[in-house]
């Protein structure tokens, strides 16, 4: 029997190599087996004990000696699943306990935990931790998006925001270049109240860079949308506290530029919420 197969399911060296020689020789006494397998009777009974909690062996006490008999390995299988449902319940438990645990470090810590995502896929992630946590977001918005995602791909990442009724605070340039004439549109003012979208609006040529930054309850997220697809996510309260600090300064300093009222020049309708066009259809 091919014990390194037992050994990946999840049996140590010594309870693979007792069960193996089981196979080959049940019924068997634990004075037989430890002395087939090298270990002592103590250790042996033990191995007994523990391959009979997984369903691999039986025990036999209708005669004067003890006898073990080997089960059929498929009871593996039925101890694994049961573990992996275990672990997954495990898992949901500490998922819900996790922020009262965050809070509870943060009380005592100030480092950040910092995750790192890479790829459309990793984009995409942190998309969803943001609607995950459930909390309004602030974002400095990069029109990269669009060219990395697609214009409809990243139009429904954002229709997902209304839609978890999370409301959002964006500094937006223009992007009229992503909006054709032919398309159906509908009044910016009119998407901003479908989608709970407060806008500050940003001049085309104030920030350049293909970044997106998010703060959102305690998290900080970053995204690069240049050549290489790179985000993070910071979690730490005072960071995100900080950060929320510094955008309300910018909206106050954008807000009171002269001509602001003028923004966006070339951009007066956008692209109709997916929300309305289910209503629709």
């Amino acid at each position: 029997m091919n014990e390194a197969i037992l050994q990946e399911a999840g049996l140590t060296d010594a309870e693979a190599h007792v069960y193996a020689l089981l196979v080959k020789n049940s019924p068997s006494t634990p004075p037989a087996l430890a002395e087939m397998s090298g270990e002592s009777r103590t250790n042996t009974y033990k191995l007994l004990d523990t391959l009979e909690e997984m369903g691999l062996v039986a025990r036999d006490e209708s005669q004067k000696k003890l006898r073990y008999w080997a089960n059929n390995p498929s009871h593996l299988l039925d101890q694994l699943k049961k573990q992996r449902s275990d672990v997954e319940a495990a898992e949901r438990r500490f998922q819900q306990s996790l922020p009262l645990l965050v809070e509870e470090y943060f009380k005592y810590s100030e480092q950040p935990a910092i995750r790192y995502f890479h790829g459309v896929d990793g984009v995409k992630k942190i998309y969803k931790d943001q609607l995950k946590t459930g909390q309004p977001i602030t974002q400095i918005f990069s029109p990269a998006l669009i060219d990395i995602m697609g214009k409809q791909n990243a139009h429904l990442l954002r229709n997902e925001f209304p839609k978890h009724d999370i409301s959002q605070h964006v500094f937006f340039g223009d992007a009229a270049p992503y909006v054709k004439s032919d398309e159906p549109s509908m009044t910016v003012a009119e998407s901003d109240k479908i989608m709970k979208m407060t806008r500050t609006w940003l001049d085309e040529n104030d920030l350049k860079q293909p970044v997106e930054w998010t703060v959102y309850g305690d998290k900080l997220s970053i995204v690069s949308l240049g050549n290489e697809l790179i985000g993070m996510i910071i979690e730490s309260p005072q960071i995100a506290a900080s950060f929320r600090e510094i955008l309300a300064l910018l909206d106050r300093k954008v807000r009171n530029e002269p001509g602001y009222e003028q923004l966006p020049r070339k951009r007066t309708h956008t692209m109709i919420p997916e929300s309305i066009k289910e209503k629709a259809s």
